[in-house]
């Protein structure tokens, strides 16, 4: 899930509004794959798109932009209203392979820099007979081509033998994972490079004083009163919290909380002038997998490792939440460097949640108790 804002730009008085999506880095690229047509890939992806076209319909800075992180090249792909949550989940670095069809081929691969919603600048490029215009457009860099058998790699990423490609789709963070287990990293299987440094930059003076418009940060519950509401809530009196027992609903929204602690970690490094330690902002347990007692490795504005934990819930403040031995292990092992961050009241269709954060010792702040045990015979 990627983290965006939306930004109506108007244009020459004789030209639409058209809808930028301000992107920012996901957590882990993500993949797309993508079916095309000849003539589409003549259009756009084999040839430059001419300036001449865009200065029609984007804003002059808009241009710039794209230009300047495309490196003066302007190749760019589109989604139809029926991929608009694709499109929406896309991120800045994530990657396109597009097969072009009757090649039973992936023929090209490039990443995203930029997306618009522009249905006159798409059925400019590429004419579309019908009510879904190529709308959602979004603009390219390094692309390069590839050969690689269509079904040699869908089979790769553990999909039916039956599968084909109906339609633009963004591979799953579980087939990225099969993948990286049995044939190791995607790029160099592809002989592809990686995306690199793609907006991690330091920031404008614009950008300074953004703020984190997707979590609320608020202060911590004072650790005696925290106390005070759990030990009463432990009476013959106490409140009853329903636990969410669909597993993977409680794996999403939990995934969700670090992705979006993982957006506000990587901004206020970059806000704050160290777009350095942004880029070394990692994702560990998605990375290297569960059980390292942290979720995010992050920095501090002096280059201080910190260890985050996230803890996501679509309850309250005051409501409990898990978590694990191992992780209470860490923390008191790790104290000095460690950090909690509680995300609470999580919308889920919005996503959009508060935040509060616990530095160091969490036995000064939690009061723990076992709910589970692990049985032998």
């Amino acid at each position: 899930m990627t983290l965006q804002g939306v930004v109506n730009i108007a244009l020459h008085r004789s030209s639409p509004v058209v809808k930028m999506f301000v992107l920012v880095n996901g957590s882990c690229m993500a993949i797309y794959l993508a079916p095309a047509t000849r003539q589409n890939i003549e259009v756009s992806i084999e040839k430059n798109v001419p300036l001449q076209i865009l200065e029609k319909y984007l804003d002059n800075h808009l241009i710039k932009e794209i230009s300047e992180r495309g490196k003066g090249i302007y190749h760019c792909w589109a989604m139809t209203r029926a991929k608009k949550r694709d499109f929406m989940s896309m991120a800045l670095g994530d990657t396109v392979l597009l097969s072009e069809s009757g090649t039973k081929k992936f023929n090209y691969g490039a990443h995203v820099i930029c997306k618009i919603q522009s249905p006159a600048l798409g059925n400019s490029l590429w004419p579309f007979v019908g009510k879904n215009p190529w709308e959602f457009i979004y603009f390219l860099t390094d692309v390069i081509s590839l050969n690689i058998l269509k079904r040699d790699l869908l089979n790769k990423l553990n999909y039916s033998t039956s599968f084909d490609l109906p339609g633009p789709l963004r591979v799953s963070d579980d087939r990225m994972k099969y993948f990286q287990l049995e044939n190791g990293d995607l790029f160099t299987w592809l002989n592809m490079p990686k995306p690199q440094g793609l907006l991690l930059q330091e920031p404008s003076s614009d950008t300074k004083s953004k703020k984190h418009d997707f979590l609320e940060e608020v202060s911590p519950p004072q650790p005696k009163a925290f106390r005070e509401k759990f030990l009463a809530s432990t009476s013959s009196n106490r409140t009853t919290y329903f636990w969410d027992d669909k597993n993977n609903e409680k794996r999403e929204i939990g995934l969700a909380g670090e992705k979006l602690v993982l957006m506000y970690e990587k901004q206020s490094l970059i806000n704050n002038g160290r777009g350095d330690l942004a880029e070394k902002v990692c994702h560990s347990s998605v990375v290297d997998g569960d059980g390292l007692g942290y979720d995010i490795r992050s920095y501090t504005l002096k280059g201080e490792v910190k260890y985050i934990e996230v803890k996501t819930t679509s309850g309250s403040i005051r409501n409990p939440f898990f978590i694990t031995a191992n992780e209470v292990d860490f923390a008191r092992n790790h104290s000095e460097e460690y950090y909690l961050f509680r995300v609470f009241e999580f919308k889920k269709e919005r996503n959009l949640g508060k935040l509060y954060i616990i530095e160091n010792d969490i036995d000064n702040w939690l009061t723990l108790e076992p709910t589970e045990y692990k049985a032998f015979i």
